[in-house]
């Protein structure tokens, strides 16, 4: 049951929605209702992406035709006429949240308005129209009751209802800077992570930008996971999957998350959980694109090309300024173009997260940038001569100076330079040139400089 006010609300169970080869994963985790599954971060799921959404768009429009009680909408503000409470605050989330709104408790739900502080006026616009035909196709939604809401064909409808509500205008960042500065603009300070992150989301299965996180709790990983996991082509593995096994599930012997993110981007969160035996694989993998595995029922080659974002704590939870802060192998490490520290955030920066979170509560979804990142990452750029020219002394010297360090930026540095590069160049549709190639070495040599390394 949930308690709303002094109203007790019955819960719907899943097997009212929901296809029962969806249900089965979900209640071996304890999720039974609607309710309690609407409440899940998506990467927190043990469903495959497509099944994700696709259960998460079910229980959202259900939830809506049981709590809603209207929708309206006048110029650039929505009203969500409803009972107060987590979940219903959720749905609406799931409607409404975008990176240019923000949503908040009025005395009979909720109101969703358009931000104008640091919003150009074509942004605006856009939030205006997006968020009137939201309302107006959530409206018609809700004021249709299915007579058997659990039949395959209604489900189907729905679905297809729910991406026309997605079906928005695309921002597009004018350098690779911007992008990773709006894209990353709910999380203060840090700009050096956000960057790496950009890279890896500009970079190619072909042409990896692998980037390693590693952070005290508290951080900024843990918002940057929830940023990222609301790109549709980006696999998110939360702890729960992490625990049982990036490339094979220990505990039911079917292929692991990295397997099926063949082509994909892949995020794994608390990556310095996942079991040991998983870092020999991942490193094949990102080595070569394949690995052979003999354990629990699977005995096979697999292939997988992907690239790795890991989110890691230092090995003893808190940063001590020595090697020993990151929990992993020299060649592991040498596999990774970027690794970076996610900082604690003070000061300013804190104070503006603090009022960021305090008027616009959760984080805001960032599909509007999906179809820029797609569109960028077919870019195919080409490496002018001078480029290489410009940097070839200076990769030496790093190479001479950590090829044997715990960072090990070894043979496979060159590469490292060049896939960076190529990921910023796709953010600006150009070419590799001298200046594109020194931006990356300088983004490279940021993240370096973070870590103690003798010469």
């Amino acid at each position: 049951m949930v308690v709303v006010g002094v109203i007790v609300l019955k819960q719907t169970y899943l097997e009212a929605v929901l296809q029962k080869k969806d249900v089965e994963p979900l209640k071996k985790v304890g999720i039974r209702t609607l309710e309690q599954l609407i409440l899940y971060h998506s990467y927190d799921l043990p469903l495959s992406k497509a099944a994700t959404g696709r259960v998460l768009n079910a229980a959202a429009l259900a939830l809506a035709r049981k709590y809603f009680k209207d929708v309206a909408c006048n110029g650039d503000v929505a009203i969500i006429r409803t009972e107060k409470s987590p979940v219903t605050k959720r749905v609406v989330e799931h409607f409404f949240g975008s990176l240019y709104r923000q949503i908040e408790e009025v005395a009979d739900g909720y109101k969703v308005t358009c931000k104008t502080e640091n919003v150009s006026q074509s942004s605006l616009e856009w939030c205006k129209s997006s968020l009137q035909e939201v309302a107006t196709r959530l409206s018609t939604l809700i004021t249709i009751r299915a007579e058997e809401e659990g039949e395959e064909e209604e489900t189907t409808v729905e679905e297809d209802e729910l991406e026309e509500l997605e079906g928005v205008e695309e921002e597009k960042p004018k350098s690779f800077e911007e992008f990773a500065s709006l894209f990353f603009s709910e999380i203060h300070g840090n700009d050096l992570m956000k960057k790496c992150l950009a890279a890896s989301l500009l970079s190619t299965p072909e042409e990896p930008v692998h980037t390693l996180v590693v952070g005290e709790p508290g951080t900024a990983k843990t918002l940057a996971v929830d940023l990222l996991s609301s790109l549709k082509d980006v696999e998110v593995a939360g702890p729960l999957v992490t625990r049982a096994g990036l490339v094979i599930n220990y505990q039911s012997g079917e292929l692991g998350v990295l397997p099926q993110a063949n082509g994909k981007i892949v995020v794994i969160d608390e990556f310095d959980k996942a079991p040991k035996q998983d870092f020999k694989f991942t490193y094949e993998l990102i080595s070569t694109g394949r690995c052979i595995v003999h354990a629990a029922n699977i005995h096979k080659t697999i292939r997988s090309r992907f690239v790795l974002i890991a989110m890691a704590n230092p090995t003893h939870g808190v940063f001590k300024g020595s090697e020993g802060d990151l929990p992993f192998d020299p060649p592991l490490l040498s596999r990774f173009s970027l690794i970076v520290k996610s900082k604690e955030v003070q000061g300013k920066p804190l104070r503006d997260y603090v009022q960021e979170k305090l008027l616009h509560g959760d984080v805001r979804t960032r599909k509007v940038f999906g179809a820029w990142l797609r569109s960028a990452r077919t870019h195919r750029p080409k490496i002018v001569e001078e480029a290489i020219s410009s940097v070839v002394d200076e990769v030496a010297s790093i190479m001479e100076k950590y090829g044997k360090s715990f960072l090990r930026r070894d043979a496979r540095f060159p590469l490292h330079v060049r896939r960076v590069a190529m990921a910023i160049a796709r953010a600006e549709q150009k070419d590799v040139d001298d200046k594109v190639m020194e931006r990356a070495l300088s983004l490279i040599k940021e993240t370096l400089e973070q870590w103690s390394v003798s010469d």
